[in-house]
């Protein structure tokens, strides 16, 4: 919630396995979670980030701030299947700001996601065709590691989004 410590934890990029942390706070960031075989929030929730991304390059301040998102599910979104969906999301995986986050183990993603960060998932249906009852939220948090904004549901504003960032930025510039 707005003014709280942000958790601390590491986990490894998905691409090249680097480790991030959360508080490693040079900049501000902004964290979600998602699974990408999600067939519905997750969409919308990526789809935003992704307009974040080009918002916050078309006013030059993509370097200002760090942009992650959180697997839950990591059995399924392997490297390959996060790269198509940034692809198909518009987000530029590429740039050295982004981060794709891909816990090592589905304990693992229970650990930070849920009880880390407060972002309850649970799964639901069996075999390989199950899917994830979850909350979609997304932090701003400055870096000092304090959350300044909270969004929730699974559209966000991303005007009102990137002049968060945009405030949080000036004020730490």
């Amino acid at each position: 919630a707005y003014g709280q410590s942000f958790p601390e934890f590491t986990l490894p990029e998905a691409f090249s396995d680097e480790p991030f942390s959360s508080a490693d706070r040079e900049r501000p960031a902004v964290y979600t979670a998602f699974y990408a075989f999600c067939t519905a929030e997750c969409i919308l929730l990526m789809g935003g980030m992704a307009n974040v991304q080009a918002s916050l390059a078309d006013r030059d301040l993509l370097d200002a701030v760090d942009l992650v998102g959180i697997t839950f599910d990591p059995t399924r979104d392997t490297p390959e299947k996060l790269e198509a969906d940034a692809e198909q999301a518009g987000i530029r995986h590429d740039h050295e700001r982004w981060h794709y986050l891909r816990p090592e183990s589905d304990e693992r993603a229970k650990t930070v996601v849920d009880d880390k960060l407060g972002i309850g998932f649970e799964k639901t249906g069996v075999g390989e065709a199950y899917e994830f009852a979850h909350i979609t939220i997304t932090f701003l948090v400055n870096p000092d590691g304090v959350v300044e904004r909270a969004y929730r549901g699974e559209t966000l504003d991303v005007e009102r989004v990137v002049s968060d960032i945009e405030t949080v930025a000036d004020a730490y510039a």
